[in-house]
Order: C-alpha cells, then structure tokens, then sequence
C-alpha cells in the first residue's frame, strides 16, 4: 500500500473541514469562538484559505500528475468573479455610503472560494494528494452522518454548541421519527457526489464498504436533512454509478443498456418527485409559492445599478431591500439563499450574467476534452441541478465551490486506473 507524507496544505485541509462540518462545536471553547465557528461566518475559513494560496505559490509537484496534457481548468471564470467581487464591493460602499470595511463585512466569504480553489486546483490534481484529501473527507462525511442520525433519532446527546445551525431547528419537523438538522446536509451531500465520481474513474472499489458509506450519506440527507433536492440527485448518482459498472462488462450491447437505463432513470425521477410531494400542499405548496416570489423579486433589481443588482448593502440600514417583503406571509421573509443561482443574480447582476456564460462555457470546455461525455454530463448536470436552490456560492457553502470544481477537472482529466 502507498503511503503519503503529510504536508502543511494537507494539515491546513484538515482543519478548513473541521471547520465546515463544524466539528469545534462539539468542544466547549470560549463563546468568543461563535464569531469565528459558525455556519455562517467565514472568518477562520478565509484565513485559512489565503493560507493554503500563499503556501501553493511555492509548491512544487511531488508525484503524478493526472493526465498532464489535458491543462482545462476554471481560471478565467473565477478570475471574473474576484474582479467583479471588487467592483461591487467598492461601488456598493459608494452608492450606499458605506465604509469599505462594513461593506467587506458584507461579503467576506465570497473571497474564500478564489482564495482556496487556486491554492488547491494545482495541489490536489496530483494523485497522492487527491488520496489524503479523500481519507480526510470520507471520514469525515460518514461519521458526521452517523452522529447526526443518531442525535436525530434520539439514541445519543451532544454538547449544546454542537447543534449546528441552531436556527433551522426550530423550523425543523420532525418526519419518519427524525428530528431535522439541516446545515450538515451541504457537506454530506459533498461527500456522496464526490464517492459516486470517484467509483466511476474505479479511484475506489464497487465493494461493501463503499455501499455501506453511500448509504449512510443518502440516508442522512432523507432522514436528518430532509431536503428533497439533495437526496433525489445523491441517490439517482449511486444509481447510476452503478448502473454503469454493470453496463461497462456488457461491451457489445452497452448503447441499448444506456437507453433503456435512461429511461428507466427518468421513470424513477418521475416516480421520487411524485412520491416526496416535491409540489405538495401545506408547508411545502407554501414554500414553494415564496420562492417563486422571491425569483421574481431578485430577479427585479438586477440591474438596479446598471452593472449589478443589489450588491453588498448593509442589513441594518437596508432590511426591507435584501428581505423584501411577501404578500403570502405579510412580512419580510426573502432569502438570497434560497433562491440559489437567482439570489447570486439578483446581488450581481451583469456581471453575474457573464460570470455564469464564463463558467458554462468551462464546463462545456472540461465536457470537450473529457475521455468519456456521457459522464461528464451527468455529474455536471447533476451539480447544475443544485445550483437553482442550494448553489454553492451561498455563503453557507461557498467553501465547497472550489472542491466541486476541482473534482470535475478531475473527472475531465483522468483516465480509469
């Protein structure tokens, strides 16, 4: 077996998703700590993100590197984005007459995803390091699942400060005899995505193991997230990972076994929407009603400042413009974050508009030099699928935007074994 020496970027890995995952919660630091350890506040992450860039610029590779020739990467897209992270910031601290430091308060985080995604692209494109981070993810993502299933249902206790993102508890029901938790779900949801790519470039075995840890994952996202957008795409990619290692051993007929597996897929869709209640009635009619105002809502002040919407404005000065206000619940109940990739439009406007081509047009880019499309499409696809609700540049997410880049760069780039 392989062995690989630890670095101080793996070390800095570590910690960066302990701190996602919120692990420091479950230790009962000083609650000056909660300013920096939370779901929502990024600070410790972006500094450790700068810290992983300003330690790559003196890497030098180690081992081998998956498929040299193949150089696609998402530089020019995330390049945008810094610059256009600058322009907003400091014309939303004029047009709002804010200070640059309230205005930086106002979204820090978004810097987290340049920062880490060109400390890591180069790092973890390397095989030997790409095995470390798997090690400390995996781990990670199941054990994460079993604690928060089992907190969930009630067989075990936890330290106060380790019920992460205390506010969604108290909107959250209780369904099947599970009590919601649903901050975990984002890197739960990660962890899936990233075991079923990593089957279909055979990186790990089809194996008991690798059923079990899937299952766990799946499992927590029905029964402790309970959001309906991550468990159908995690489970129809274990599926079809699947599908596909038994359709590979079938050579000759493999383009009738694609279609029939195609819609068979579609068919189960059909049936998993059906049977959730994507679009039920009560709470879920509801919320599904509020989105829709708030699409049209964001969507409204795109271009309020002719290159972008919204941008950074302080909330305490400015509560009405960034929460609107809904004529279902009578009050201000608007969420950026809800609305995925319309909220990030409704901040950016333009400019978010041609970040977004810029960004399809490396994925179409990655799809181009990819070894086999058919995949590529669908774990693309199945990551775009997210992006209207869940996109991963919310601030809840945002440090795993890089690590999903960077793992489609490595399915574009690798070659089975």
């Amino acid at each position: 077996m392989l062995k690989y020496h630890l670095t101080i970027i793996d070390i800095l890995l570590f910690f960066l998703v302990m701190l996602t995952v919120n692990f420091f919660d479950f230790i009962p630091f000083p609650t000056t700590w909660d300013s920096w350890n939370s779901n929502v506040n990024k600070y410790a992450i972006l500094l450790i993100s700068i810290s992983i860039w300003l330690i790559s610029l003196f890497y030098t590779h180690q081992g081998d590197i998956l498929n040299k020739k193949n150089k696609k990467s998402f530089d020019s897209s995330t390049i945008f984005l810094t610059l256009s992270l600058i322009v907003v910031c400091i014309f939303s601290a004029i047009f709002y007459s804010q200070s640059l430091f309230s205005t930086f308060e106002n979204m820090y985080w978004y810097f987290v995803f340049p920062f880490l995604y060109f400390g890591l692209k180069d790092y973890l494109i390397e095989f030997g390091n790409l095995v470390k981070f798997d090690k400390i993810i995996v781990v990670t993502g199941v054990l994460l699942s079993v604690v928060y299933l089992l907190y969930s249902k009630g067989f075990i206790n936890l330290h106060p400060n380790a019920i992460i993102d205390i506010q969604n508890l108290s909107s959250g029901k209780v369904e099947y005899g599970f009590s919601r938790f649903q901050a975990p779900a984002d890197f739960v949801f990660f962890v899936s995505f990233y075991l079923s790519l990593t089957l279909t470039i055979e990186m790990r075995e089809l194996n008991v193991k690798y059923f079990i840890q899937q299952i766990l994952l799946i499992a927590n996202l029905f029964f402790v997230g309970q959001i309906r957008v991550y468990f159908v795409i995690a489970f129809m990619l274990f599926i079809v990972t699947l599908f596909f290692k038994i359709v590979g051993k079938f050579k000759q007929t493999k383009i009738i076994f694609i279609i029939f597996g195609f819609l068979a897929g579609c068919f189960l869709i059909l049936y998993l929407i059906k049977k959730l209640n994507f679009f039920g009635g009560g709470a879920r009619q509801a919320s599904s009603i509020v989105r829709s105002e708030e699409i049209s809502y964001y969507l409204s002040h795109m271009f309020d400042h002719k290159l972008f919407g919204v941008g950074f404005p302080d909330i305490t000065y400015n509560y009405y413009l960034i929460r609107g206000f809904s004529p279902t619940y009578l009050a201000p109940v608007y969420y950026l974050e809800d609305v995925g990739v319309f909220g990030f439009l409704g901040v950016f406007g333009l400019l978010g508009i041609i970040y977004i081509l810029l960004f399809l047009n490396n994925l179409v880019s990655h799809i181009r030099v990819s070894q086999d499309k058919i995949i590529m499409y669908i774990f693309i696809c199945a990551f775009l699928a997210t992006c209207f609700t869940l996109i991963p540049l919310n601030n809840s997410r945002i440090e795993l935007m890089p690590f999903y880049l960077i793992i489609i760069t490595i399915l574009s780039r690798s070659k089975k074994k």
